[in-house]
């Protein structure tokens, strides 16, 4: 099976102007998985399994940005 790395995300939220420096803060932390699956597919879903584990269930992102990398042939 091909090794893939998938990357979760979540866009950089929008600062109000008037936030003085040092308040509110926009990080975020990316998520890496990396692993062998049959198909992007499937390394998405394996990625979103890894990040339910480490996080809990139903603490996913509301707006993900997924990136699926296949590394081999």
């Amino acid at each position: 099976m091909p090794l893939f790395e998938v990357l979760i995300t979540e866009p950089p939220a929008v600062v109000d102007a008037h936030v003085s420096p040092g308040g509110a803060s926009s990080a975020v932390q990316p998520f890496y998985w990396r692993g062998t699956a049959a198909d992007e597919s499937a390394a998405e879903e394996s990625a979103w399994e890894a990040w339910d584990e480490k996080f809990g269930s139903g603490k996913r992102p509301v707006s993900a940005v997924v990136k699926v990398t296949k590394l081999d042939g």
